[in-house]
């Protein structure tokens, strides 16, 4: 079960102490001893508000930490529980525990590229200590050998791909794909979530957007769009999601997305 999300007044103390980190007046090791370590709660609830609420200023803390507790800051940041954790990567506890705690072991590329996309950050900031690059960048693409690009299909084929990955499912599951549709590639982070679907789409320009909805056109959803900003600052991507239940999808924008403040788009297709 998804942690329970906290309030401002609930993570004001941390946040304090976030900001005597970020203006050196305590140690890094210091700020990261001040949180406690029970993973049915929020260990860090600064961070989960920030990334929630204030995406610039939880983006200069990522910036200040080392690559280690970066990593825990971001998976404190969602929510997830090592379990959920595990689960959406697939992988044994020793590895999700070696991702986020102080252990002499070597963690798979592969394994850091889906950490980085499933919490939407360059692949740089789970794997370097210092952040010296401030660009967003699609480098943990590189890292997954399993991507399947479609390059020599036909377009109905790459169409029909694309959707097979946009289905209602009840197992939850967050993944990497890109898919090429009328001669755009498109790199998204594709969520499967019960009655949702959460497409990013994280290279975004008109003709890949245009792109893109000729396929959500021939879908069975409803959606809306959105603009939501990366931890990279200047930079945004655009989100879509598919939904037939008001409800739900209310539910989840406010749940997962308060900053956008309901400020969304619903889709209207021309069907002519």
């Amino acid at each position: 079960m998804v942690k329970e999300q906290v309030t401002k007044d609930l993570a004001q103390f941390y946040i304090a102490e976030m900001n005597k980190f970020i203006e050196d007046k305590i140690t890094e090791q210091q700020y990261v001893d001040r949180h406690g370590t029970n993973d049915k709660k929020v260990a860090w609830p600064e961070a989960e508000w920030l990334n929630r609420n204030d995406i610039q200023t939880f983006s200069k803390l990522l910036q200040k930490l080392n690559a280690i507790n970066r990593r825990n800051a971001l998976h404190q940041s969602t929510r997830y529980t090592q379990d959920e954790l595990r689960y959406l990567l697939d992988c044994g506890k020793s590895v999700v525990t070696a991702m986020i705690k102080p252990m002499n072991r070597r963690i798979s590329s592969e394994y850091l590229a889906l950490f980085s996309i499933i919490h939407r950050v360059p692949f740089s900031w789970v794997n370097c200590d210092d952040i010296t690059f401030h660009r967003w960048d699609l480098h943990n693409f590189d890292h997954l050998e399993d991507l399947i690009i479609y390059k020599g299909d036909s377009h109905k084929n790459e169409v029909g791909k694309l959707l097979e990955k946009m289905q209602f499912t009840k197992n939850w599951r967050i993944h990497p794909y890109i898919a090429n549709i009328s001669n755009n590639r498109l790199y998204l982070r594709v969520e499967n979530k019960g009655d949702l679907v959460i497409l990013d789409l994280l290279n975004t320009d008109s003709k890949k957007e245009y792109a893109l909805l000729s396929v959500l056109k021939q879908s069975d959803y409803k959606w809306i769009c959105f603009k939501y900003p990366s931890v990279v600052i200047g930079h945004y991507f655009h989100i879509f999601i598919g939904y037939n239940d008001e409800n739900i999808l209310n539910s989840f924008i406010s749940n997962q997305f308060p900053i956008i403040n309901n400020e969304f788009y619903k889709i209207h297709f021309n069907n002519n």
